[in-house]
């Protein structure tokens, strides 16, 4: 016989509390399942009639998208970084090796463009679309009634408006 789950060791507080960390570090809910020992269909029902359950996923999901986000937004904009330099120091008189001396540096790292378009397609849409969608544009409206100097025409006229 099929030992039978405990809903509520899964809800104790402990639990819910590991259950965000490991979300935060990047554990499916699949493997949650396997660690809990159900099944994800199981593990799925649990949380949609478990609100505790389904708001500890929820917070470690909603920070692990903030933090992506932050992350995508800095690579995108461009960032300085503090990093630590160190190397040894020769003494002047006798040549030898005597120190570690550390430098404390303001490193640049400068924006990425696939950075910038993949977060300005995905944040604002309605002004900003790639060509390959302005170029869709053109062939849905009417492609069967226009010459080919009319398409032409009209995708120099979007990718103008969208510039």
């Amino acid at each position: 016989m099929a030992k039978k789950f405990d809903i509520e060791k899964l809800l104790q507080k402990k639990t819910l509390t590991d259950i965000t960390k490991k979300i935060e570090e990047g554990w499916t809910e699949r493997m949650l399942a396997e660690h809990f020992g159900v099944s994800k269909t199981t593990f799925s029902k649990y949380k949609q009639q478990e609100p505790k359950l389904a708001n500890a996923i929820f917070k470690g999901y909603s920070k692990t998208i903030k933090e992506v986000v932050n992350a995508l937004l800095m690579s995108a904009k461009g960032y300085y970084k503090e990093e630590t330099k160190t190397y040894k120091v020769r003494d002047k008189e006798t040549g030898e090796w005597v120190e570690n001396k550390k430098e404390v540096i303001k490193k640049w790292y400068p924006p990425k463009e696939k950075a910038m378009t993949f977060y300005l397609l995905n944040k604002d849409p309605e002004n900003w679309t790639n060509q390959e969608k302005a170029a869709m544009e053109v062939i849905v409206q009417g492609v069967d009634t226009m010459s080919p100097k009319q398409m032409q025409d009209k995708l120099e006229n979007i990718l103008k408006s969208k510039a």
